[in-house]
């Protein structure tokens, strides 16, 4: 347990702090399997803290935590309540962010830290976009959103960056916010501290942060909500993910129906969870490359032997852009990795060949 622990924690520290280790796919399944073989670890209560030196630190007004994670339609299945309405919501590859406001006004910006703590980028936040400085008079109290940079903002302003969440986290820290002015946030969540009953469905909460302002992740109520229709619902999004300007790794399901008592004590609340499908690895043979042109730009198409993947013959894998084929040194001839990124789209993770992978996918 003490190695496992430990190798997570790492993990946390380097992904938190803008240089991550691992990919996602191999962090879930580190998590996993702490949670099967040792349940009562305490780190499973905990969250990865991104504190750093050099920044005052600051108390948060919310308690600012993480998701319990989902694989499969059968955990969604053990999620859902018959007869409850939930809404479902992108789950955001950002920087988490509390927005603080007193009468109305913004006073402060401060980064997820431990949950509880964080540290206090307010100089920061007010150079990016989104984030109203002066809304509702009557509002005192939290507003949660996420960091992000938009990809059309990457390929203008920092096109030599590794990918677009590694590139915010280093931003949204600078000292002296050189570049913040490119970041945007996007919100999710808020939490009056004068009376946390005024929105009792987060669809309240959800039309009150776009009347006074606020850009949201994009979100779906229903009420018929299964495990089936959860992955039929990932499975839509992730035909369409290449449009969407920003990073997402999931779908976060909340019970539209609050329980106050639960999101203010709970590091990991058990009325919301994050579904995010595993991603099986095949091994196949590299037999050619072809050239593709979308949206005016070249992307290389790798042919492989056929595979069997997630339930599916796969006989051709994308590779996101000519870099990547340069970074993984793919040839015909070449054995690699292949996943189902969202269980949708074939892509090629590693060149096994030559010992090359891709870190983030």
């Amino acid at each position: 347990m003490n190695d496992l622990e430990q190798h997570i924690l790492e993990a946390q520290d380097a992904y938190y702090n803008g240089e991550p280790i691992m990919s996602d796919a191999e962090f879930d399944k580190l998590w996993d399997e702490l949670k099967r073989k040792f349940p009562d670890s305490e780190l499973l209560t905990k969250v990865g803290a991104d504190h750093t030196d050099g920044f005052q630190k600051a108390q948060h007004l919310m308690l600012m935590g993480s998701q319990n994670k989902a694989n499969t339609a059968y955990e969604m299945d053990k999620f859902f309540k018959k007869g409850q309405s939930y809404i479902a919501s992108l789950k955001l590859d950002g920087i988490s962010i509390e927005l603080q406001y007193q009468n109305g006004h913004f006073i402060k910006g401060v980064t997820r830290g431990d949950g509880e703590i964080g540290d206090d980028v307010t100089e920061n936040v007010r150079k990016m976009k989104n984030v109203p400085l002066t809304i509702d008079e009557a509002f005192t109290g939290s507003v949660r959103g996420e960091i992000l940079l938009f990809k059309s903002d990457k390929e203008k302003y920092f096109p030599e960056a590794k990918n677009c969440r590694n590139q915010a986290s280093g931003l949204a820290k600078r000292k002296d916010g050189k570049g913040c002015e490119h970041l945007s946030v996007l919100c999710y969540d808020a939490l009056s501290i004068d009376d946390n009953r005024t929105w009792s469905t987060e669809t309240m909460i959800c039309n009150y942060l776009l009347g006074n302002g606020f850009k949201i992740s994009p979100f779906v109520e229903r009420s018929d909500w299964d495990g089936e229709k959860a992955i039929d619902y990932i499975h839509d999004v992730w035909t369409y993910l290449d449009t969407i300007d920003f990073d997402i790794d999931g779908i976060v399901f909340k019970q539209n129906l609050i329980d106050w008592n639960d999101k203010k004590t709970s590091y990991r609340p058990a009325t919301q969870i994050a579904l995010k499908p595993a991603r099986d690895e095949a091994i196949s043979k590299v037999t050619g490359v072809e050239w593709r042109m979308t949206n005016g730009t070249l992307t290389p198409v790798v042919q492989i032997s056929p595979v069997e993947l997630n339930g599916t013959t796969v006989v051709q894998a994308n590779c996101y852009n000519a870099k990547q084929l340069e970074v993984l040194d793919i040839e015909v001839g070449d054995t690699v990795a292949v996943v189902k990124a969202g269980l949708i789209i074939p892509k090629i993770v590693e060149n096994v060949s030559k010992d090359k992978r891709v870190k983030d996918y």
